[in-house]
């Protein structure tokens, strides 16, 4: 356990190193969400029992705060790629009531189809201005999704544990 000036006492956790601070916003009102910082494990798939550097965490902390600053800009754009990649990959089934033997869901805007993205596991704080953001997304829950952003700019998204 260590403690820093903005993260307060940073503990070990069930997916490595989480701060006591949470991600609050009005984009997921319902709840506190946690924040994970540096990568759960090693590349040789080991898990990390070593804590972030305060080097690391002064950088975390610069990714966090830019991640804030620029949130409505992030969550427009997550907003229109995720909705894009629903009527790519699975408007043509939910929306078909022939395809899926239920009526349509009736996801016709990026606000409606924003709704089925508000279960937020957690955000994970990685070096190099990256932050990844799992989500168990109601339309697809068996492989969940998860946005990549690099300097607030989405550059993956895709299955839980795939980008």
């Amino acid at each position: 356990m260590i403690q820093h000036s903005f993260w307060g006492e940073i503990v070990e956790d069930w997916a490595g190193f989480s701060p006591g601070v949470k991600f609050v916003s009005p984009y997921f009102p319902e709840k506190e969400i946690k924040l994970f910082l540096g990568t759960e494990y090693d590349e040789d798939g080991e898990e990390i029992e070593i804590p972030p550097t305060t080097d690391q965490l002064d950088s975390f902390q610069k990714t966090y705060s830019a991640f804030i600053d620029g949130i409505d800009t992030v969550m427009e754009a997550i907003k229109a790629q995720t909705f894009e990649r629903y009527l790519g990959l699975y408007a043509h089934y939910y929306e078909n009531e022939t395809k899926s033997g239920t009526p349509p869901l009736g996801i016709t805007t990026m606000d409606k189809h924003f709704v089925t993205l508000q279960d937020v596991l957690y955000l994970r704080i990685l070096d190099h201005d990256t932050i990844k953001i799992p989500i168990h997304y109601t339309i697809d829950t068996e492989h969940g999704l998860e946005i990549k952003l690099n300097a607030n700019r989405i550059v993956a998204i895709g299955g839980i544990a795939e980008t």
